[in-house]
């Protein structure tokens, strides 16, 4: 028997703690005045702005600074409140530690636990966990002076993570307002029409079944196109003999544009790079082969700019809530500014040395979240012990 089983006796979640479910707010609560009433949304996302509530029926669903709160239904999470005094609405529950267990270390010990217990989660359209599921599953407890000690460790790399988030927030501004400031600098009559600059008319792609095992081909998924250009990721294996699909296959530095997607994300633009063997793109995307009055580089950019994503979320269309369109002739539609083949080298570098210094911070928190998911692993199961005296 490990001396981790010998000292850190089993516990269910549910002893660990008291979990109190928020208030089921209605309609007829919701109010510009009062309290914020906070939700999974807004649980998620500062950047909400909440519907308050003034009354009194819910007080005993406040919290404050400090308070961890457990999202049990949708989408699980838990994090400590930091946004000041607001109501809880159902779905989440205020977690109250128990007097041996370490607030900070009870957060890091769920989040370790979410995908197990989404794993059992309930509901086939809005995925759920009970307190059966808490009062079911296992965990090892330490005593609270090593909870603090394995707390304050991962505290640490969390504000990290916080701080190289905070940097690439920056940064995406500042690539944002020096590539509006350059546009803003092109000369006067220098708007051309997108369909009065490609060689040939855009052109949906080809989206057969995709094949089940390796063939050595790709085809590229939706996901591939994103804010930051082209990723190679979402391939999906390309099927064997379809004949078909030749006519849709890529060469480096082609210019695909999403043409189906949600509002906030169609007609997003990237530059495919060779992923190392043949690829083709699908129906949701079209190819744009740019004449020599433009080069690929820069209409990227300046597709993927904010005065051109606006023309594109205005004028996108469909019958779905949530997907919309655009057309070929929507694209072809589509005015840009144009200047010199000079000035567009120039604004191609500015933006491409912003990305560089982006990508260089992008990566090191990426490898800041890996190396926390590798500590919770090894901290949270008493793989690794963190000794008395030890500093973060």
């Amino acid at each position: 028997m490990s001396d981790t089983t010998l000292e850190w006796p089993d516990r269910t979640l549910e002893s660990l703690a008291t979990y109190l479910n928020g208030y089921a707010f209605k309609p007829r609560h919701w109010g510009d005045e009062g309290l914020p009433i906070v939700r999974i949304r807004e649980l998620l996302d500062e950047d909400v702005e909440p519907d308050r509530y003034a009354g009194n029926e819910a007080a005993a669903f406040k919290i404050d600074d400090g308070d961890l709160i457990f999202s049990w239904s949708a989408t699980l999470a838990a994090l400590i409140w930091t946004r000041g005094p607001a109501l809880l609405n159902q779905h989440l529950f205020k977690v109250s530690p128990a007097a041996d267990v370490d607030r900070d270390f009870l957060n890091h010990l769920l989040n370790f636990h979410l995908e197990a217990l989404a794993a059992r989660s309930h509901g086939t359209t809005m995925k759920h966990i009970t307190r059966g599921d808490l009062a079911s599953h296992s965990v090892r407890l330490p005593q609270r002076n090593e909870q603090v000690r394995i707390a304050k460790v991962l505290n640490t790399l969390d504000e990290q993570i916080r701080a190289a988030e905070s940097i690439t927030e920056k940064l995406v501004t500042i690539e944002g307002a020096v590539l509006n400031d350059l546009l803003r600098g092109i000369p006067e009559g220098s708007d051309r029409r997108l369909g009065d600059l490609l060689l040939t008319p855009p052109k949906n792609g080809y989206s057969p079944v995709a094949a089940s095992e390796q063939t050595g081909a790709y085809m590229l998924g939706l996901g591939c196109l994103t804010r930051r250009g082209f990723v190679p990721r979402q391939l999906k294996h390309a099927p064997r003999r379809d004949t078909r699909l030749q006519p849709f296959l890529l060469r480096d530095g082609d210019v695909l544009m999403s043409r189906s997607n949600t509002r906030e994300l169609v007609g997003q633009v990237g530059i495919f790079r060779d992923v190392g063997a043949p690829c083709y793109y699908p129906d949701l995307m079209m190819r744009l082969v740019p004449s020599e009055s433009i080069g690929a580089e820069y209409l990227a950019i300046v597709l993927n700019s904010a005065s051109v994503r606006r023309q594109i979320m205005n004028v996108a269309s469909g019958t779905s809530g949530s997907m919309v369109k655009v057309s070929r002739s929507i694209v072809e539609a589509l005015t840009l500014p144009v200047p010199a083949p000079v000035d567009q080298d120039r604004i191609v570098a500015a933006v491409v040395g912003l990305r560089s210094a982006l990508d260089l911070e992008l990566e090191q928190l990426q490898k800041t979240r890996l190396l926390k998911v590798g500590l919770m692993r090894d901290l949270l199961t008493g793989l690794v012990r963190v000794p008395s005296g030890a500093s973060s």
